[in-house]
């Protein structure tokens, strides 16, 4: 069973995205991990790993490359290249 985000963290991630999607701007409840844990990962649970978005920009985030690119830019914008780091982790992890 994956380890919920602690909610501290929830809480901290709500109030820097002002509990609104970051992708739409309408209001948001979802925590999106922008880098997901690849096969026997552990999910990674980081201010810089977590945006909000809304429950259909959500599944979008999951479904559509264009999408998950795009959560990738904000996560980069705000904390520089620790996304592509989590990526490069991510995939060395399922060689």
């Amino acid at each position: 069973m994956a380890r919920p985000i602690p909610k501290k963290l929830v809480r901290a991630v709500l109030e820097r995205d002002n509990e609104i999607c970051q992708f739409c701007g309408r209001q948001g409840a979802n925590i999106h991990h922008i880098v997901f844990g690849g096969t026997g990962r552990k999910r990674i649970h980081s201010k810089e790993n977590l945006i909000t978005l809304c429950l259909e920009c959500h599944r979008k985030a999951h479904s559509i490359k264009k999408m998950r690119e795009w959560t990738y830019d904000w996560s980069r914008k705000k904390y520089g290249h620790t996304v592509d780091r989590l990526l490069a982790e991510k995939w060395s992890d399922l060689k």
